[in-house]
């Protein structure tokens, strides 16, 4: 027999060879007495903690912890069993269990189950009265419950794959554990396509694609929820779908970030529920064109959206973000302090189409004022600060089909951006470049172009007075500053110029071209025949010419000598 009647704290760790943590000749009564600390990590090969002795067939062994207040089992691959016949484990002053990777941890055991009983059950952990924390593993998620926080956290990390390895349907079964007590809930990395779903999702699927939403066994805890957070989950589309209705009746604080799939966070009926809400903070969602969504014609004029608790709303690096509500009803913000909008280049307005009633104390903050400027009205201050904001960018960087958005909701105004210095175009799925976008960025002198499907860039062809090409009257002086042309990885691109632009580009001193697959000719004629007088293309100032991986590039020009000066 071994006497461990004093030991109070144990760990273990990177044992491979391990079978036993405490072998049958171990006195059992001594330590679980006196033990307070038992921390058991990466051992490979450990099976079981507590060995069979020579207990009777059938009986049921008492484990009573009567000290222990933290228990850790962790990446324990071969672990089985607690102990390898029928016992109870009991421990009052349990405080922290953490169990990630370890497979004997089951959230509920059958009674009647001898295999079962040899297990840890989640449940019967969390009933204990002096515990604070809990975490584990459920399949691939790691879910960890914190007590000590203000209402009791419940958070989940890398929540992914609906797994049946430790229960029929483990993470519904968890949830069902706290109706009442959960009031702040986090997700972080995780990789589900919907949060909030108007379907439960059979027990049966291998992938969790939602947490369900509407259902009575869901609702009450969703009603009782104060504090939402959602954190690098990518693949999330919007928080609440238009396909079901959600209640958050007390919800206090809303923090959205990292989440770039994101296109909006809910529609206009679930809104309607957020009247508790005190605090609104998002950022760094690239998607996110707005907070609120349109929901069908929206034509009841009476119908309006009270937020009537918000107190801050926060909005940090939005790269696409439009405004906070596109549709027709009234939005009121009767407690309104301070709006923070930095880094949302494309705000060009707080909600385009209706009235907007706040606080007359509303303050508002944006990167450029170090400080708050009183904001009188959302919209008028919201419109002021983007074109001050554009009047002086000097550098713009357009990705996919933002130059769409950016055409139609920020040029339609006849802005001009005449500070801009360097454009780029990145990941741009179209073969037509958008020449007229040039027309508002009168002072460019660097221009590059990457990763975009456009057949040609500056090379196009105006067939009659009515169309913009680049030999239109107003092409000419918008290249005239142009110093630097860059053209990376456009492998649909043909031609970069025609002969007659190239008179615009007196100043251009550095062309690079790269790896673009099925560029030719990097000047052509205007027109097909076309025999030009001139017979020399000069670049005066061109001092770097860089040709690289371009497989069926022929000829710089057909017929012609270019001249760098």
């Amino acid at each position: 027999m071994i006497d461990l009647q004093v030991l109070r704290v144990m760990s273990v760790t990177g044992c491979d060879s391990l079978k036993s943590l405490f072998p049958a000749g171990v006195a059992k009564k001594d330590v679980t007495c006196r033990l307070e600390e038992l921390e058991v990590r990466e051992c490979r090969e450990l099976v079981e903690i507590f060995s069979k002795g020579g207990e009777a067939e059938g009986a049921t062994k008492m484990f009573g912890f009567s000290s222990l207040t933290s228990l850790t089992l962790t990446e324990l691959p071969k672990l089985k069993y607690f102990y390898p016949g029928l016992h109870k484990l009991e421990w009052p002053v349990l405080q922290e269990l953490d169990a990630f990777q370890c497979e004997p941890v089951k959230l509920k055991c059958e009674e009647d189950d001898a295999e079962e009983q040899v297990l840890i059950e989640i449940e019967k952990v969390i009933q204990t009265p002096s515990l604070k924390k809990v975490s584990l593993s459920i399949g691939d998620i790691q879910v960890t419950w914190d007590r000590e926080s203000v209402g009791g956290q419940l958070q989940f990390d890398k929540l992914k794959d609906f797994e049946e390895l430790l229960d029929s349907a483990p993470l519904y079964r968890f949830l069902h554990m706290f109706p009442n007590s959960i009031q702040k809930l986090a997700f972080n990395e995780c990789e589900f396509d919907e949060m909030f779903s108007a379907e439960r999702p059979n027990a049966d699927m291998n992938e969790l694609k939602s947490i369900g939403s509407e259902h009575s066994w869901l609702q009450p805890f969703l009603e009782n929820l104060q504090t939402l957070q959602v954190k690098c989950c990518y693949k999330l589309s919007n928080l609440v779908p238009s396909s079901c209705t959600v209640s958050f009746t007390n919800l206090t604080y809303l923090e959205v970030s990292s989440c770039n799939g994101l296109i909006y966070l809910f529609t206009f009926s679930t809104a309607k529920s957020l009247g508790g809400l005190k605090r609104l903070k998002i950022k760094k969602c690239k998607s996110l064109i707005e907070i609120v969504s349109k929901e069908g014609d929206e034509s009841d004029e009476d119908e309006q959206i009270i937020f009537k608790q918000l107190q801050v709303l926060y909005l940090k690096e939005l790269r696409w973000f439009r405004w906070f509500y596109p549709g027709n009803y009234t939005l009121r913000f009767p407690c309104l302090e301070q709006v923070h909008v930095i880094d949302c280049w494309w705000m060009k307005t707080f909600s385009p189409n209706n009235i907007i009633d706040h606080s007359t104390t509303t303050k508002w903050f944006s990167a450029k004022y170090e400080s708050s400027q009183q904001c009188s009205d959302l919209n008028s201050t919201a419109h002021r600060i983007f074109e001050e904001k554009l009047r002086n960018l000097e550098d713009l960087e357009v990705v996919g089909d933002e130059w769409k958005m950016i055409w139609h909701g920020v040029f339609e105004g006849n802005l001009f951006l005449h500070k801009l210095k360097a454009l780029s175009f990145k990941r741009c799925e179209t073969d037509v470049f958008p020449c007229e976008f040039l027309q508002h960025v009168p002072n460019i002198e660097r221009l590059e172009v990457r990763d975009s499907s456009f057949d040609h860039i500056l090379c196009f062809e105006s067939h009659n007075e009515d169309d913009i090409g680049l030999e239109n009257f107003w092409i000419q002086p918008i290249l005239r500053n142009l110093t630097v042309l860059k053209i990376y990885h456009c492998n649909s691109l043909e031609c970069l110029f025609i002969s007659s632009t190239v008179k615009s580009l007196a100043q251009l001193k550095t062309m690079e071209i790269r790896i673009c697959d099925s560029i030719e000719e990097i000047v052509v004629c205007n027109k097909e025949g076309d025999e030009s007088n001139e017979d020399e293309i000069i670049f005066p100032q061109l001092n770097s010419l860089n040709l690289f991986l371009l497989p069926n590039l022929k000829r710089y020009r057909k017929s012609r000598q270019i001249v760098s000066s």
